[in-house]
């Protein structure tokens, strides 16, 4: 029971929002934004939902696709952020692509930014079991709403935007080769954006704006990632003995400049390996890696055997590698 990436598709707010005027939003010289966080420019929502931009994601990946809503039996919305906590972020982009459809399930899975790989890798399992025949994947995601303009090291990098990647199932096709993922609860406080739930219920505590907005310690949250992360994507390669030669492409959770300048200089992936977006969209938190696979199957020639190397990390903190083959 293997798959291929039948249709992928992205959406982009049509706001260009300039590094030079998020310099001036932030009260920052000219030139910071770019300097520390190596993002140029990135897009930010003035009237679409997130259920909206999910749909038309997935609406472009059933185009490319040539298929139909009706032959989709699961709907994975795999974002960081909800649009709202009830219901679930999936049922709303179903209804905002067919308000009458009912064949399908639709639900959740949220792993922050690495919420996409670990739906991709559910959606093989789903695949392989028979359970499913055709998994539409959708992160969409609004970072903009979140926003906290005193702090800079998160307000430089967010963007808003969607993709959407359709797995189905045929013989002889690709697969997952291997997933890793770690947590390390020791930086659970690196990266917050506290309100929204249970625990910082309006009607539980005083409403405090600051506990909606996110916020990061940057500095720490690096340190802790450069640990642990080369170590866990080295032992997912040696243990499918594989070189870099092997691998078609590392397509990064596009977090800043520098964790994607750490990724390759600490792993030595080479240059034309790895796929930055980050400069044109910032960081669209579990929308990135999607939106980067998109960018990359419309700039470079995929073949059947092509092994492509996904890598994130997450709050939490969460360290994911997932390598499969088309």
């Amino acid at each position: 029971m293997t798959f291929v990436v039948a249709g992928t598709g992205a959406y982009l707010p049509s706001r260009i929002v300039s590094a030079s005027e998020l310099d001036r939003m932030m009260g920052r010289a000219e030139g910071w934004t770019a300097r520390h966080a190596g993002v140029l420019e990135r897009r930010w929502v003035e009237k679409e939902t997130q259920s909206e931009m999910g749909a038309m994601a997935a609406k472009q990946a059933l185009a490319e696709a040539g298929v139909d809503l009706r032959e989709v039996d699961t709907l994975i919305c795999a974002s960081g952020t909800p649009e709202q906590p009830i219901p679930c972020t999936a049922a709303r982009i179903l209804g905002a692509m067919d308000n009458s459809a009912s064949h399908l399930a639709a639900y959740d899975i949220n792993a922050t930014c690495l919420s996409f790989l670990v739906a991709f890798d559910h959606a093989a399992q789903l695949i392989s079991t028979g359970r499913s025949r055709c998994v539409l994947l959708v992160s969409s995601e609004i970072a903009s709403a979140g926003i906290d303009f005193t702090d800079a090291e998160s307000a430089a990098l967010m963007g808003d935007g969607a993709a959407a990647v359709l797995l189905s199932r045929e013989a002889g096709a690709g697969k997952v080769l291997a997933f890793k993922m770690r947590t390390f609860p020791e930086g659970l406080e690196l990266a917050e954006l506290k309100g929204g739930g249970s625990l910082y219920h309006p009607t539980r505590r005083a409403f405090r704006l600051e506990n909606y907005l996110f916020r990061m310690k940057g500095k720490q949250l690096f340190k802790l990632v450069s640990q642990h992360l080369g170590a866990q994507v080295s032992s997912l390669m040696q243990e499918q003995g594989l070189r870099w030669k092997d691998i078609k492409a590392v397509v990064p959770h596009q977090a800043s400049g520098p964790a994607v300048d750490l990724l390759g200089k600490r792993l030595g992936i080479p240059e034309d390996k790895l796929l930055r977006i980050y400069p044109q969209v910032g960081n669209t938190i579990a929308a990135s890696i999607p939106m980067a696979l998109h960018e990359l199957r419309k700039r470079t020639p995929l073949q059947r055997g092509d092994k492509l190397l996904l890598v994130g990390t997450s709050a939490g903190v969460s360290i994911a590698s997932l390598l499969f083959e088309i």
